[in-house]
């Protein structure tokens, strides 16, 4: 399991022994694009955040999310509705998800487990 920010994330990370090594017991940077972080429905495999504001954009709605004190920015379809403070549960699509060396900021290569 890969903790970001005191949250969970719903999938599990295979380093190289390399990768291991270097970044053992180190923090790391998670990093995914806006339209890589979906609505989910409550669960195991889901990230509970708080809404913060929710831009409607056209086509295309730009959420501002918090979720272990961290902020977060995702998009979704203009038809999804949410309150300030109202709770949504989110997923990462893990194929998506970048992985970097906090003290570097070089690229981690990593897959799933």
């Amino acid at each position: 399991m890969l903790r970001a920010a005191g949250v969970d994330l719903p999938f599990d990370v295979r380093l190289s022994d390399e990768s291991t090594a270097k970044l053992a017991g180190k923090p790391v940077i998670v990093g995914v694009r806006p339209e890589d972080i979906l609505i989910a429905s409550p669960g195991n495999s889901s990230i509970p955040c708080r809404v913060l504001l929710v831009e409607p954009m056209g086509n295309v709605n730009v959420v501002h999310a918090e979720a272990g004190g961290h902020r977060l920015v995702l998009t979704t379809d203009s038809a999804f509705r949410a309150r300030h403070g109202e709770t949504v549960n989110l997923t990462l699509k893990a194929e998506k998800v970048h992985l970097f060396d906090q003290r570097t900021s070089e690229r981690v290569p990593w897959q799933t487990a």
